[in-house]
């Protein structure tokens, strides 16, 4: 009785075994998967959907129905297919390419014929460097002895820009940063306040602003040109007693 148990036992094993490997999740190997690629404006993109070495050895036959997502937005004769692998190929891309994509893929396993779906899913960030940095001040004339505020403002960036101020050779600390982000794309905003003395006259206001490594970022700046206290109170004299003689000048006509 134990040589028959041991005998059905043996027959039993060496059919599992026998069995060919290629069930659902050897044909999803490699899917349901989330994969982060970060390229700069510009560049090319690959985003491959299928392992087709993987497939093939599994015996996992992909029907070549691949339906690419882009924020939940089927994409439909956009973009062109690799045959064999549903790459999704973007020649040059921008900031509106940043996003989620997910390919769905139609899968046919040839050991039982049984139709499977997978997918993956693709988080692809663009970075867009900075191209120019612009300098503003709500001051007219600078009167030594007065605070002023001066913004730097870079547009459509991303990510956001990292932001340094010099006043000729000294570095500037205590800068306030923002950021704005819209359809995309960020503008940082850094304000940094000034209280200027006769010293600084016609020495240079910089702003360099970077925002991708490995990018050496932009610059851009603004030369101070300060009236002293005394040149200012002198000027508001003279025009004083000017308004005066001609007070006195209209009345001894009449």
């Amino acid at each position: 009785m134990m040589n028959f148990i041991h005998t059905i036992t043996s027959i039993f094993m060496i059919i599992v075994i026998s069995v060919p490997v290629c069930d659902q999740l050897n044909c999803f190997e490699g899917m349901h998967e989330m994969a982060t690629q970060t390229v700069l404006e510009g560049d090319p993109v690959s985003l491959e959907c299928l392992d087709t070495s993987v497939h093939q050895a599994h015996t996992c036959i992909s029907l070549n129905t691949v339906k690419w997502t882009y924020n939940n937005e089927v994409q439909s004769g956009v973009y062109k297919f690799n045959d064999s692998s549903g790459v999704l190929n973007l020649k040059a891309v921008n900031a509106r390419d940043s996003g989620s994509y997910i390919c769905e893929v139609e899968f046919l396993n040839s050991s039982n014929n049984r139709y499977f779906t997978g997918w993956k899913r693709f988080r692809l960030v663009v970075q867009v460097p900075v191209k120019e940095v612009m300098i503003q001040s709500t001051a007219g004339c600078l009167t030594a002895g007065g605070a002023y505020n001066f913004t730097a403002e870079v547009p459509n960036i991303n990510p956001p820009a990292s932001i340094d101020w010099t006043l000729g050779n000294k570095s500037l600390r205590g800068h306030e940063t923002s950021k704005l982000y819209t359809s995309g794309l960020y503008t940082t905003f850094s304000t940094v306040q000034l209280r200027v003395t006769s010293e600084n006259r016609n020495q240079v206001l910089s702003v360099h602003a970077s925002n991708v490594r490995g990018r050496t970022g932009k610059s851009t700046s603004v030369t101070l040109h300060i009236d002293s206290v005394n040149k200012a109170v002198s000027y508001g004299m003279n025009w004083t007693q000017l308004l005066l003689l001609m007070l006195v000048s209209f009345l001894l006509m009449r």
